[in-house]
């Protein structure tokens, strides 16, 4: 029941950010994982705009330490296991 009201909660709160809204970070996050993977260049570009953390089993982001990156387990861990 709660990882389908967090699924939900994540579903509902998902959006397509426009290339403009990050623009301005590409060369940064270029810098910062572009030789290691291209196409993770605008994720890192989203997160360094808008200060936030990075949710991915990528392990090209554990290659930058522009940003916090959380693993699932991390995920499970912090909201899942606390009160247990």
């Amino acid at each position: 029941m709660e990882l389908e009201s967090l699924l939900t909660i994540l579903i509902e709160n998902i959006f397509v950010a426009a290339e403009e809204t990050y623009e301005n970070k590409i060369n940064m996050a270029d810098e910062a994982i572009g030789d290691t993977d291209k196409k993770d260049v605008p994720f890192l570009a989203l997160a360094l705009e808008k200060d936030a953390a990075i949710w991915s089993e990528d392990k090209h982001f554990d290659d930058q330490d522009k940003v916090e990156v959380w693993k699932t387990k991390d995920i499970v861990t912090e909201f899942f296991e606390k009160d247990s």
